[in-house]
């Protein structure tokens, strides 16, 4: 509840870059987008495989700048990533916006899939099975820390919210 709360103020205080005047302002932008993994991923904290969704994981980010320097933070439900994901992720995000400085914090929740090929379940799932919901949490991190951009580039208070759903 609290980072809902966070994230609609933070969108409602985004302004635009430049004021009319001339003046670099700071703006910020806040979004998030569901990255639950589909039944049947192994989970970290019980070590077998999960049969429901008892609440929804998240990416959730921020991004702010003046003028053209931007940075982004983008916080994920998940108890890791790797440095090939976090490459791969900073890459995507940097080749579709330009931001050069973004900072990826995970939750640590122990109630997400293994996203860690090296974790004690080895690299089994996250580059087998998993593979389609590995390449859809890049795409919708970037997708994320996009929208924030493109709203702010239209003048649009930077808050977005949108799920892409579980993955089958």
């Amino acid at each position: 509840m609290l980072g809902r709360l966070t994230l609609m103020l933070l969108g409602a205080l985004a302004v635009p870059a430049t004021s009319a005047h001339g003046e670099t302002r700071l703006s910020a932008g806040a979004g998030e987008a569901e990255i639950t993994s589909p039944v049947g991923a192994p989970l970290l904290g019980s070590l077998v495989a999960s049969t429901g969704v008892h609440d929804p994981l998240w990416a959730r980010a921020l991004v702010v700048g003046g003028g053209r320097e931007r940075a982004a933070i983008a916080c994920l439900d998940l108890v890791g990533i790797d440095i090939p994901l976090a490459d791969e992720i900073r890459s995507r995000v940097r080749l579709r916006t330009g931001i050069a400085v973004i900072l990826l914090n995970c939750s640590h929740t122990h109630w997400a899939p293994f996203t860690i090929p090296w974790s004690v379940q080895g690299p089994r799932w996250v580059t087998q099975e998993g593979q389609a919901w590995r390449r859809q949490l890049v795409a919708t991190v970037t997708e994320v820390v996009a929208g924030m951009i493109e709203a702010a580039s239209h003048g649009k208070p930077g808050s977005s919210s949108r799920s892409i759903g579980n993955f089958d």
